[in-house]
């Protein structure tokens, strides 16, 4: 195979893991819900996906969650509650770093403002990131093709020079469908351990 010349990186599942029973165990304690009524209210409200698109601010997102799901803590406790569902995976973060010593390191994500923020804090991966394509900054979610080619755009190069690698078939995929060369990634695997089995195995390095 060609040598891939930059990385994009997903972050959920790939730089922090994603805890979803901490997230609505966090929740229920400020709610009269249980935690399938929670779940089965914010789903179908389609509110995660109006703010994972930018199409509704960040205040305006936790107003109507704390309607929504009968919210009584205070809008600090909300927003912790909201980024427990995020826990850096320490070795991946440390690896992706040390990669941008030999290529350009990006992401592309879906997320949100609140969450977007909250990685950039505790996971400092914008030291070592020159490129960050985000869903609500950019307006379309993976695997949506123009979010990939807003990445590439960005990069300045045809797409076979583009690793990428992500947690989901359904975004790898997409992105092959543009000619990156994109894997799949274990879910809360090891970054350090998958580039060597299986990305520096099947590709010339440079």
């Amino acid at each position: 195979m060609l040598a891939f010349q930059r990385i994009f990186l997903d972050l959920g599942n790939v730089l922090f893991y994603l805890k979803t029973d901490l997230i609505w165990n966090r929740l229920i304690t400020h709610c009269s819900h249980n935690r399938e009524e929670l779940a089965g209210r914010f789903y179908q409200s389609g509110l995660s996906v109006l703010y994972e698109t930018g199409a509704i601010s960040t205040d305006t997102f936790f107003n109507k969650v704390r309607e929504l799901l009968g919210y009584q803590g205070s809008d600090d406790e909300l927003r912790s509650d909201w980024n427990s569902l995020l826990e850096p995976i320490p070795d991946n973060l440390l690896f992706a770093r040390e990669l941008s010593d030999r290529y350009p390191v990006g992401i592309i994500s879906n997320t949100n403002d609140c969450h977007q923020r909250y990685m950039e804090t505790t996971g400092g991966f914008c030291d070592f990131t020159d490129l960050r394509i985000y869903s609500h900054e950019v307006g379309f979610l993976k695997p949506r093709l123009e979010i990939y080619q807003h990445a590439l755009a960005l990069a300045r190069l045809a797409p076979h020079y583009c690793l990428f690698i992500d947690d989901r078939e359904e975004n790898v995929q997409a992105a092959q469908s543009l000619g990156m060369q994109a894997f799949t990634f274990p879910a809360g695997g090891s970054l350090r351990d998958f580039f060597a089995s299986t990305i520096f195995s099947e590709f010339t390095v440079k």
